[in-house]
Parts: structure tokens; C-alpha cells; sequence
């Protein structure tokens, strides 16, 4: 028998306002988170993407960022966004400010976990749900799964547990035969 496929969920992009509530809730947190999304956000990276950038991958003088794509997109250098008119928005300030007072680990990556070393995707997910409902943005029906559907809000986890325990009670067969994936609504981060 072969499996049918899920219909895939209509991106749903953050509105502008949503992104600069997102992006002072992160700044609100630190240069780290703001760096992260700001740098995922302008380069429509997927979360492993972004936590694997090496400090060799910044180049601040040409203002580039060479980005090393996964599942089969393209790699390439990409030049960084300033921006004149929303200092939220000026990723070669924003970066600055962050490697300025980053603590070397010897680890190479950008973006350090507090333990050092690579910061993980999981931990990305968690900063990024956190930073979205401080931004009061509301959750949306899916978790992105592409680098363009950065621009997504994914369920927190108290809502994705009610919304599992919902679809248990109502039915409990249909849940499990089509599997967990359709309770989350669709795909998630890679």
C-alpha cells in the first residue's frame, strides 16, 4: 500500500511589523539571538544552516557571508544587508556588535551555545518560539521546513501538546494512522 501524501500548507510569511517586534525581542535578549535571526532572516537560512556558519564563512571587510546550503540547494557567497533607515535591520552592524563581545571557544562557529561549541537547531527552535511569543506574534498552522519558510511561526509546545491531546480524544485511530506529522500541520525545520 502506498503511502498518500500530505497537501503542502500556503507559506505564511511574517507581516513587516511582526519582524521588527521578532528582531527587538531578540536585540531585548541579547547580540547572539538578534545576530541569528537577523542572519537566518536575510539569507533564508534553515536552522542548521545557521548554526553551522563558521566565523571563516563572515567576511566583514567585503561585507559577505558564504553560505554552505543543505538538501541539495545552492551554496554560494551572498553579501550582507545594511541597512541605513532600521538599525534592527543592518546586518553588518548587528554582527559586529555580536563578535565584538562573543567569547572565542576555539570552536570556529558564529553562533556558540552556552556551553560552547555549535549552537544546536533544537536550541535555535526553542530561542526562536521563546523570542516569537515575547513579540506577541501569533502561532501559525505550520513549522517551516525550507529555507524561505524561515519567515513562519511554528506552535509552541503547550499548544502543539493541547492540540495532540485533542486529536487523541477525537480520534485516537485516525492519529496514529496518519501519524504525527499531521497533528503538527505539515513539515518542520531541517
Amino acid at each position: 500500500m502506498k503511502a498518500t501524501r500530505q497537501p503542502r500548507k500556503q507559506m505564511v510569511f511574517l507581516s513587516t511589523d511582526e519582524l521588527i517586534r521578532l528582531l527587538r525581542s531578540a536585540k531585548a535578549h541579547g547580540p547572539r539571538e538578534h545576530a541569528m535571526l537577523l542572519v537566518a532572516y536575510s539569507h533564508g537560512l534553515r536552522a542548521s544552516e545557521v548554526c553551522k556558519l563558521k566565523l571563516s564563512d563572515l567576511e566583514m571587510r567585503t561585507q559577505s557571508v558564504k553560505i554552505a546550503r543543505l538538501k541539495g540547494s545552492l551554496s554560494g557567497v551572498q553579501p550582507m544587508h545594511v541597512h541605513r533607515g532600521e538599525p534592527l535591520l543592518d546586518e553588518v552592524k548587528v554582527l559586529k556588535a555580536y563578535l565584538s563581545e562573543r567569547e572565542e571557544d576555539g570552536s570556529g562557529y558564529v553562533l556558540l551555545s552556552q556551553k560552547g561549541g555549535a549552537l544546536s537547531r533544537q536550541h535555535f527552535h526553542t530561542l526562536f518560539q521563546q523570542l516569537a511569543e515575547e513579540a506577541g506574534i501569533p502561532p501559525r498552522e505550520a513549522t517551516p521546513s525550507h529555507a524561505e519558510a524561515f519567515h513562519r511561526v511554528a506552535f509552541s509546545r503547550r499548544e502543539r501538546q493541547s492540540r495532540n491531546r485533542a486529536a487523541e480524544a477525537r480520534a485516537p485511530l485516525d492519529f496514529f494512522n496518519n501519524g504525527l506529522c499531521s497533528v503538527y500541520g505539515g513539515a518542520r525545520f531541517h
